[in-house]
């Protein structure tokens, strides 16, 4: 401390580059200072400053950062405290350009990983980095200025920030902790639910503003359909309800202002979790989700997309869309419904088997039902995901709809390049009257779809893009029959 003082005392009122001589550490007893790099002048950008507090004296208990999740939520609470000590302290001391300005990273609704805070996951030591706007009279040091931020203003600060007797925030602290280990399982019942993301009753997702990352006041809580509603086991907040959004394509549908941006964005947001308070802490993406967003400006040649939008204010015909020059709100579904990429797989019995086994059809199967899997052992090059997801569709609702008799799942070969699977059961079928509109979108057959009447749509677009065709077999009177035919 005194190696500074007299540093100060000797280049006050020098030229302002003499501040250069400053460079390097300097102890504080409780902790100590770095300075390690000077700005060439006081209107050039603030002087970059470190302190590092020694574990033994900060003292934080080491349950709270002996593992990653919990050490990322010391961090970022702490960084927290300190940006805000440091606010009410910044151009206390006066003087020319940035002088007195002292500021820290200041952190947004997420809890991430920050440059600004460092915790030593073995010593404990507390680092923080931060700037300082060094005083100038004119161009000239004004080293007195300079040793009241260093001496009188900054070490109280670092002091009630990184130094946990010293600290206010204990309980607050603790429940970030807590909050840490509950946001941490979630992601992992998340996975092994084969989640892509999940959104609790109750959440708060409207923000206070377009420039506010901050919870809307008196907003509307979340809840979720009961369709997509599923229950976790939390350590802390112990059982949590709320949507559970499969991997997979969701397609989010709804009229102006009923929040379909805003839960898009708090998806995208939700790679990252959120502080207490927030309204979003227990909402989770999977950490691998990015957010894509359709070119502006996109050329469309006769694409289909009127299975998302139809009666354009202009006329114009969406079964054969064509436009040179589109905006996202079409170039969306647009992109969503690009061709899908194929490569080679093997289709025998055994995995036609596993396809009504494995995939949680059995729950709909009632006890008065036999399944029969008839496949020959082939290979063809097509896209599994894609195959599969259309399969456990026409499953699951011959599944839903037969309550005695059989479900048939036979896979054919019709040609050297022609394959079908065939869907076959002795269900309740379909009338005469819905055939015609069946796979039309937004066309609710009672007997196979549940809500939007999107499912048979979408698995019949999909089945176009990896060029086939889905169809039901109106010759089949027995129930219902759907063939999937693949050209390879």
């Amino acid at each position: 401390m005194n190696k500074l003082k007299n540093e100060l005392k000797r280049i006050d009122h020098k030229g302002y580059p003499a501040y250069k001589d400053l460079k390097g550490s300097y102890d504080f007893v409780k902790y100590t200072l770095n300075i390690e790099h000077v700005q060439g002048d006081p209107f050039a950008s603030p002087s970059a400053l470190s302190v590092r507090i020694k574990g033994k004296t900060a003292d934080f208990p080491k349950n709270y950062y002996d593992v990653y999740h919990r050490r990322i939520a010391l961090e970022d609470f702490i960084l927290r405290k300190f940006s805000m000590e440091v606010s009410k302290i910044s151009f206390k001391a006066k003087g020319s350009g940035k002088s007195g300005m002292v500021s820290a990273s200041q952190p947004g609704q997420e809890i991430m990983e920050r440059s600004a805070c460092h915790v030593d996951e073995k010593t404990g030591d507390v680092l923080f980095r931060f700037v300082v706007g060094f005083p100038a009279r004119g161009r000239s040091i004004d080293a007195g200025e300079l040793e009241k931020i260093l001496f009188g203003l900054l070490p109280k600060a670092v002091e009630s920030s990184g130094i946990f007797k010293l600290f206010a925030d204990k309980e607050k602290l603790k429940d970030q902790i807590e909050l840490a280990d509950d946001q941490k399982v979630l992601r992992e019942l998340t996975k092994e639910n084969n989640l892509a993301a999940f959104v609790a009753d109750g959440s708060i997702l409207p923000r206070e503003s377009g420039v506010s990352e901050k919870p809307m006041k008196n907003a509307v809580l979340f809840k979720s359909p009961e369709s997509m509603s599923v229950t976790f086991e939390l350590p802390h907040k112990g059982k949590i309800t709320g949507m559970g959004i499969k991997k997979g394509i969701t397609l989010i549908v709804g009229g102006g202002y009923h929040g379909k941006s805003t839960l898009l964005r708090t998806l995208e947001k939700a790679v990252y979790s959120h502080i207490v308070g927030d309204g979003r802490e227990y909402v989770v993406t999977d950490e691998t989700g990015v957010k894509l967003r359709a070119e502006d400006g996109r050329s469309v040649a006769n694409e289909d997309i009127s299975l998302f939008i139809r009666n354009l204010p202009n006329g114009k015909d969406t079964e054969k869309y064509r436009c040179t020059d589109q905006k996202p709100v079409l170039s969306d579904p647009i992109l969503t419904i690009l061709p899908v990429k194929t490569h080679d797989i093997d289709v025998n019995q055994q995995q036609c088997g596993q396809i009504k086994t494995h995939t949680g059809i059995g729950q709909f199967v009632q006890p008065e039902v036999s399944t029969v899997v008839n496949a020959a052992k082939l290979q063809i090059k097509t896209n599994p995901e894609q195959l599969e997801r259309i399969l456990i569709h026409l499953l699951k609702n011959a599944a839903e709809y037969t309550e005695s008799g059989k479900i048939f799942l036979d896979f054919k070969k019709r040609g050297a390049h022609t394959h079908q699977f065939i869907i076959s059961d002795t269900g309740t079928g379909i009338p005469v009257e819905k055939q015609e509109n069946l796979f039309k979108p937004f066309t609710e057959i009672k007997d196979l779809t549940e809500g939007d009447g999107l499912g048979l749509p979408i698995c019949a677009l999909i089945a176009t893009k990896m060029n086939g065709s889905l169809t039901l077999d109106t010759s089949y009177t027995k129930g219902s029959r759907f063939v999937l035919e693949l050209h390879t």
